[in-house]
């Protein structure tokens, strides 16, 4: 996960809560690498290590070339039901915090 990106769910993270979503990153780093991040980056939302890429795999957002995720936001209901997905092909297409606050509030 860009570090740019991270930065960005941090600032965001109390609205992101204030519409009552609960935000959880993943990465394909090993789980010592994804819990400095946390540590070094001061983030208060989990960032949770997927290391043999199972669960990007069960998404369907393994890149086919670089072997890590594409970068990707899913926001599944409190049944767990995806009710909106964004997966790009590439690090510099990424959802706006706005798009991503619109999906949100479309939801209340």
């Amino acid at each position: 996960m860009c570090l740019q990106q991270l930065g960005e769910l941090q600032a965001n993270y109390n609205k992101i809560k204030s519409l009552n979503a609960e935000l959880i990153a993943l990465s394909a780093d090993p789980q010592e690498m994804a819990r400095q991040t946390v540590r070094e980056l001061n983030l208060m939302f989990p960032v949770l290590s997927d290391s043999y890429r199972t669960r990007i795999r069960a998404y369907d957002v393994l890149h086919p070339q670089e072997g890590i995720a594409r970068p990707s936001v899913f926001i599944v209901d409190k049944e767990g039901k995806i009710r909106w997905q964004y997966i790009s092909m590439s690090a510099a297409d990424r959802p706006s915090m706005m798009t991503i606050f619109d999906q949100l509030e479309a939801l209340q």
